[in-house]
């Protein structure tokens, strides 16, 4: 585009050069032509800026779309939407994790606990929630919600942190929360 113009300049240039030397008090057919000349040029320069302005313009109004949301979100084929936990969801209904590294700490945390945790689940790699067995003492649940709390740091860190340590009828039997601030676990 840059380049035509550059042409169409350098033509123009070189035709009106040639034309100025035309002596236009005397009706010739070189006053006609340059005449004609001249109005084709500035038909080809208003159909151009004509473009252009329609480029512009459909830009500007795809961009908007885009932007302010015009378009209705599809989902992918084979995407699965996170569970959400409710009084509809039966227990046995929840994943692991929400994301892949979610799905593994999860599945860690039940292995690595050697039957002392029967299941685990995080959600959004900043909430850990846990079943303890009949097989875990109550003087040792804090203990125990510490520990899962500075691992879970460790592989989700720089944020606050939540474990929900539930008994084995899964009721909520402590909170757990670390402010990665302060450094500080407290107990609820």
């Amino acid at each position: 585009m840059t380049k035509g113009l550059e042409a169409l300049t350098n033509l123009l240039h070189k035709s009106s050069n040639n034309l100025n030397s035309i002596n236009l008090n005397k009706p010739s057919i070189e006053v006609g032509f340059k005449n004609d000349f001249l109005e084709a040029i500035k038909m080809s320069l208003l159909q151009q800026s004509r473009k252009i302005l329609a480029v512009c313009v459909l830009i500007l109004v795809l961009t908007l779309t885009t932007a302010c949301g015009g378009g209705t979100a599809t989902q992918a084929k084979g995407t699965v939407n996170p569970p959400v936990v409710g009084r509809d969801v039966a227990y046995g209904q929840l994943e692991r994790g929400d994301s892949p590294a979610a799905q593994n700490f999860g599945d860690w945390v039940v292995q690595a606990s050697k039957g002392l945790i029967t299941d685990a689940f995080v959600r959004d790699n900043n909430k850990l929630g846990v079943v303890i067995s009949s097989k875990v003492p109550p003087s040792d649940v804090r203990a125990l919600a510490k520990s899962l709390v500075e691992g879970f740091h460790k592989n989700f860190p720089n944020q606050d942190l939540t474990v929900l340590v539930y008994a084995p009828d899964k009721k909520l039997i402590l909170t757990t929360q670390y402010d990665v601030q302060t450094k500080q676990v407290q107990y609820t």
